[in-house]
């Protein structure tokens, strides 16, 4: 789970950077506002913490390698994180790189569209813990890659 909040520190770090208007920061400033707030949201959640050594953050690095699939309850829990963070979460993300950094903003909405799908795939047992991660880490490089790219044709 925090592998997609780690991309959007990344984006939101970038955009520190980039110069703007001060209405724009404004914008950007209430929009992160919001994402922190949405966050921690998430963070104090019962689905969020009864994942959170499974999934998150604090999960074994070897999970990787893990061939077992989510059981309904945490599918269940998984499906409210989507719905009810991640999901609406990602839509301030999306506002400040609209306001600091537009180029992006097509990229981040199909990254975005690549981890939802990742996330349902989990949840209907499609695939493995496993998978997951490594689809996961794939599509965070490919958001990474993009935002640096993007950052380098940035006027500084």
């Amino acid at each position: 789970m925090t592998t997609i909040f780690s991309r959007f520190l990344l984006f939101f770090a970038i955009c520190i950077i980039v110069a703007g208007p001060a209405t724009a920061q404004r914008t950007v400033d209430g929009s992160r506002r919001a994402w922190d707030e949405c966050q921690a949201k998430q963070n104090a959640s019962p689905a969020f913490l009864a994942l959170r050594h499974k999934i998150g953050s604090r999960a074994s690095p070897d999970i990787a390698f893990s061939t077992d699939k989510v059981t309904l309850e945490e599918a269940q829990n998984l499906r409210a994180l989507l719905r009810e963070y991640i999901i609406p979460c990602s839509r301030f993300a999306t506002e400040v790189a609209q306001a600091r950094l537009p180029a992006i903003v097509p990229f981040m909405v199909a990254s975005q569209a690549k981890a939802d799908a990742n996330y349902e795939r989990l949840i209907a047992g499609e695939i493995t813990r496993g998978q997951f991660i490594r689809d996961a880490r794939a599509i965070d490089a490919e958001m990474d890659a993009e935002i640096r790219r993007q950052d380098g044709d940035a006027p500084k």
